[in-house]
């Protein structure tokens, strides 16, 4: 089995890509989903929160603006949530890749990680995949977005690597400033090519 890790920064169309990916049967594991999940539903994960970061409780859930605010004016807080989280997603995605080697029923599973090479998750995967677009396009995607705003695009974007380092660390490029039917045709070639290199594992 091939484990392929996408990443791309914000607005770079990695969420479409990954939906491409599901499209052709391939299962995602969704960093993003994961922490929602663990925000939303995962009594331990709650329990910390509760206690490391009250602030952010507001009827009965985390309130992930005023979180996001917290860890943009702490970087301590950042650190000690960063370390927690991370081992919440370490469990969470060794269980999905022991599950799908111990079925033997996939060629190709995907790691979908937006700090895919910031995390050290690389290191579970056997190719990555780098969703990228011109900066232009991306900007102009997020600046899209319902309440986004300047400063915040740029929080986001200084956390992330650059597009140029997150390329040329990829062994695969998507480019989805291209239009969609030649997006998923190179996704296609990309499955074609990973599974072949299971095949012969």
């Amino acid at each position: 089995m091939i484990v392929l890790g996408l990443t791309g920064g914000i607005g770079m169309g990695k969420s479409t890509v990954s939906r491409m990916f599901e499209r052709n049967l391939v299962p995602v594991w969704d960093a993003d989903a994961c922490v929602h999940f663990g925000y939303s539903s995962d009594f331990d994960v709650q329990g910390f929160m509760r206690i490391a970061f009250p602030q952010v409780w507001r009827n009965a859930q985390i309130d992930r603006s005023i979180l996001r605010d917290v860890l943009f004016r702490d970087s301590e807080a950042m650190r000690v949530l960063n370390w927690t989280m991370g081992r919440y997603l370490d469990r969470s995605v060794q269980n999905f890749i022991s599950l799908h080697k111990a079925t033997r029923t996939q060629e190709v599973v995907i790691l979908d990680v937006p700090l895919l090479y910031e995390s050290g998750m690389d290191s579970l995967c056997d190719y990555t995949v780098a969703v990228s677009c011109p900066e232009a396009v991306q900007r102009e995607r997020v600046m899209a977005r319902p309440g986004m705003t300047e400063a915040t695009y740029l929080e986001f974007t200084s956390r992330q690597m650059s597009d140029n380092q997150r390329c040329a660390k990829a062994d695969y490029v998507i480019d989805t400033s291209l239009a969609l039917d030649t997006v998923e045709r190179r996704i296609l070639n990309i499955l074609s090519c990973a599974k072949t290199r299971a095949s012969q594992m």
